[in-house]
């Protein structure tokens, strides 16, 4: 296998046409993370991302997407905004995650949400996770059937808090996909004082990010777009999502609400909405993104499997790295571990933010 990289500026419509292809025929890439056209968003904000284009003699067998940082480690496009990793390839194309970050130019490939079904990458596994899917291939009313035959009440208690936000504030109505920038600027606002107060590092504090909302927003095509969904009370903004799509999967992104409506679950009702409306969009899930709040148990029916890791090939970073982490390992069995833990914390933070640099 040859690795070339390019600049994703240097995707023609004959490369555009192989990658579309290589999606629409494997599953495992429906979110549209897999898409093209999400690489290019990134590196319209963003000037250090490429794209290995995978060669078996003069076939063109797969595209890696991946952002270069300092000392020849790569990270995937979009860094933590990424819930989804991996290489667009043939499924009978044969190669190894080592061949491809050095061909690449790498000495290593950090990972954090690839799809477990790749398993050129499992020698690099160090743990794994999944992404709950809410599955609407048969429409809104089949789903809610699903989740009622297990046993769930959670689709009746929204309905109640939908019938008291009613009564307490006003009409509810639901905009599928608002092109409002009005919009996403206060979920945006309302989404960093979320992460300021709970601790987090605030996502939007740095101009790209909130550059690649914009322009995801503004794209639209058969295959891939953003999707900003608005519910609102009585004519006032109660809840809104930032999302994408594929042709069939939307991914549950960034999503905020006021915050003196928060007994009413507005995040919650919005959701429900989307989920009732996807079919109108062709969309089959909702992808909901791996973490640990408790709705995405509730509302899931089936799940993807993610990695976390990274492939490292012999080089001077990976020894440092090394030695590092057996120091910060000796440090926590140590009795000096409650003196330095603050100082941890405060590094931990500013490792958080180089994730977004």
């Amino acid at each position: 296998m040859k690795v070339t990289v390019i600049r994703p500026a240097e995707l023609d419509s004959g490369l555009l046409d192989r990658w579309n292809a290589i999606v629409r025929q494997n599953a495992a890439f429906a979110s549209p993370y897999f898409s093209p056209e999400y690489t290019r968003a990134v590196a319209t904000v963003r000037d250090d991302v490429c794209v290995g284009v995978m060669r078996d003699g003069q076939d063109i067998v797969g595209f890696f997407p991946f952002q270069r940082g300092r000392g020849r480690v790569g990270r995937p496009v979009g860094g933590p905004f990424t819930d989804c990793q991996g290489v667009v390839v043939e499924p009978e194309a044969e190669w190894s995650a080592a061949e491809l970050v050095r061909g690449c130019g790498l000495a290593m490939w950090s990972f954090d949400h690839v799809i477990a079904s790749q398993e050129q990458f499992r020698p690099w596994q160090k743990v794994l996770t999944c992404s709950p899917v809410m599955d609407l291939p048969d429409g809104f009313n089949a789903y809610t059937e699903t989740l009622r035959r297990s046993g769930s009440g959670q689709m009746q208690r929204l309905g109640q808090k939908l019938r008291r936000l009613e009564r307490e504030i006003g009409p509810v109505h639901f905009e599928m996909n608002s092109q409002d920038v009005g919009v996403l600027h206060q979920l945006l606002e309302w989404k960093s004082r979320q992460y300021l107060d709970t601790g987090l590092v605030d996502a939007f504090r740095f101009p790209w990010t909130q550059a690649l909302l914009e322009q995801i927003l503004s794209m639209q095509s058969d295959s891939f777009g953003g999707v900003l969904s608005a519910l609102y009370a009585d004519g006032r903004l109660a809840a809104v999502h930032m999302g994408m799509r594929s042709r069939t999967v939307w991914h549950y992104w960034f999503v905020a609400y006021a915050p003196d409506l928060a007994r009413h679950s507005p995040g919650l009702l919005l959701l429900v909405e989307m989920a009732r409306t996807a079919e109108f969009m062709g969309l089959k899930a909702i992808d909901m993104g791996k973490g640990p709040e408790e709705y995405k148990s509730l509302f899931a029916t089936s799940a993807v499997l993610l990695a976390e890791g990274g492939v490292e090939l012999p080089s001077l970073a990976r020894t440092l790295r090394a030695a590092r982490l057996r120091t910060e390992n000796w440090v926590r069995q140590s009795p000096i571990f409650p003196i330095v833990r603050r100082p941890g914390h405060l590094l931990r933070r500013v490792e958080a933010k180089n994730l977004f640099r």
